[in-house]
């Protein structure tokens, strides 16, 4: 008698945890932004190009404010690198430019649930693309190929 109770038990706790979890509503969140910095693969060599960047002048400087839930800022890792690269991305996309020049950004909440990002810079385009000649080599000074999860080592090249 026993083995038949422990039976119908097993059954009934299986049947109606597996109904619990088909009607369980799961919603997945994904957010990724991208900085356009090349990433190099093993044995893979690239020659590098140059471009210039042409700020659109009637724009001007621009302020954009974006508006993110704690949700969003969670899905983003609650780090500041990824939602200031959120920002400059929908700036870029609003602006229709490759990059905001010269970013500046304030990152604060508003309220219990709600931050701010506010993005100002000047939007831009890339132009004028050559692959590097001898005359553009003293701009560079590689030392190392880093990926973008290195981001924090890159620093601009000064010619001096």
């Amino acid at each position: 008698m026993k083995r038949v109770i422990l039976v119908v038990a097993t059954v009934f706790m299986l049947h109606f945890g597996a109904a619990a979890q088909k009607n369980a509503n799961v919603e997945v969140v994904v957010q990724n932004a991208q900085a356009r910095i090349a990433d190099m693969e093993a044995e893979a060599f690239i020659k590098p190009v140059t471009a210039e960047i042409k700020v659109n002048e009637a724009a001007g400087r621009i302020k954009d404010v974006w508006t993110f839930t704690a949700d969003e800022v969670k899905a983003m890792g609650s780090d500041i690198s990824n939602i200031r690269a959120r920002g400059a991305y929908l700036s870029s996309v609003k602006h229709d430019a490759d990059l905001i020049f010269a970013p500046l950004f304030n990152f604060q909440s508003v309220s219990g649930n709600k931050f701010e990002l506010t993005v100002v810079g000047y939007p831009a385009n890339f132009v004028n693309f050559k692959t590097i000649e001898a005359k553009d080599a003293e701009w560079l000074n590689i030392k190392k190929i880093y990926k973008t999860s290195e981001r924090e080592k890159i620093a601009p090249v000064i010619k001096q």
